[in-house]
This record gives structure tokens, sequence and C-alpha cells, in this order.
């Protein structure tokens, strides 16, 4: 629905202006607008990829259900033509020789779909640092400092457990949701930095903070 995309498209742009006002106060010159404008093309920049990342997502669960409805209508055909395949039936157990057939889900399993999405932004990441002669430097980093390996594999740890979320979401859940899930998140992260670190955040922060959670709200009113 229309409603739907202005109000992910509100929390989406409030996150942006929370994020760019974050620390704006605490700079000055033409350096900080060099770094604004910056930032504003790579914001830009990500919120197209994740335009194109919602619509191949949307795209892959209706193939994934148009696969299993093919399957699960040829499994029930071959069922009721060949009960004795062991293809189709399944015994129910009990006993009683009961037998169903196995459906097949209509949605992509989320973890197999958490794999191979990790698995492709690893073979682009590893290119892309093997490209600018970044790898060596990282492994001699880590070899000549010890404790950044245990930081290492905390970010992994936290960021599967995360990801793991994420992917349930995308899986059973539209692609919108899961940016209200993701920006929502991000602002909770800002905000408790701003209440325990002591940052500053400009008008512009707080403008952003009001429009994300008006979109949030919106969103929230449309559920109930």
């Amino acid at each position: 629905k229309a409603r739907e995309y202005v109000q992910v498209g509100m929390i989406v742009m409030g996150t942006a202006l929370l994020s760019l006002g974050k620390q704006q106060m605490q700079h000055s010159g033409n350096s900080h607008l060099s770094s604004t404008s910056l930032g504003l093309i790579l914001i830009l920049f990500s919120l197209f990829i994740d335009g194109v990342t919602a619509g191949l997502q949307k795209r892959l669960k209706l193939i994934v259900a148009k696969r299993a409805a093919a399957t699960n209508a040829t499994t029930e055909s071959s069922a009721h033509g060949n009960p004795s395949s062991a293809y189709s039936l399944k015994d129910t157990g009990g006993g009683n020789g009961a037998t169903h057939c196995t459906a097949h889900s209509a949605t992509p399993p989320p973890y197999e779909f958490m794999f191979y999405t990790n698995l492709s932004m690893f073979a682009v990441s590893y290119s892309l640092s093997h490209l600018l002669s970044e790898t060596t430097p990282a492994l001699l980093l880590l070899s000549a400092h010890p404790p950044l390996r245990s930081l290492v594999v905390r970010l992994c740890v936290c960021s599967a457990a995360g990801q793991s979320f994420i992917f349930y979401s995308l899986a059973h859940f539209d692609p919108l949701v899961c940016s209200t899930v993701t920006t929502t998140r991000k602002i909770g992260s800002v905000l408790i930095s701003i209440a325990t670190k002591g940052h500053r955040l400009s008008a512009q922060g707080w403008a952003g903070v009001a429009l994300a959670l008006a979109g949030i709200a919106g969103e929230v009113q449309g559920k109930c």
C-alpha cells in the first residue's frame, strides 16, 4: 500500500537526518560541508540499493512460493495416483498406518537465505580487499595485536545473532517490515548513544527523530 511506503520512507529519511545531525554542532567550516555532502551522497546511494534489494527479496519470495505450490500440487497428485509412493507419503506414526503428504514450505529457509547471502558478501568483500591490497595489512594487524582477535570474534558472534532475527523477518514478513525493524534499531542505537555518551544532537537530528517516530507511530496505528 502507498501508506506503508510513505511510512517506511519517513522512518528511513528520519534515520538519515538523525545520523547526519548527530554531531553536527561539534563541527564547523568547509570540511564539515564537504563531509555532509559526501554523507548525503552515500545515504542516497544506500537508500537506492536498499530499494533494489527489497525488490529482489520480494521477487525471491514469490519464486519460492510458486515453486512450493507447484511441488505440493505435484506431490498431492502423485499421492492420489500412487498411494504407495515413498517420495510423496510419510508415516504419521501411532501404529495405524496413516500417512500424509509432505508439504514444501512457501517461504525461503531463513538460515539458508542467511548463509548464501553472507557467502556472496564474503566473496565481494574479499575480492575488493584483495584488489585494494588491504588483506595482508589486516592480517598483519591482527597478528601484531592479539586482543583485536577476540574483539573480531565477538563482533562476528553479535552480527550473526542479529542477522538471525533479520533473516527470520525477511523470510516470514514483507521487506517493508524488515526495513522498519532495522531503521528503528538504528534510531534506538543513536538515542542510547546520546543518553549514555553525552553526544550532542542538532536541530536537524531532532527533526529526524520526530520524522522517524511519526512514521513508526503511523505504522503501529495502521496495524491496530
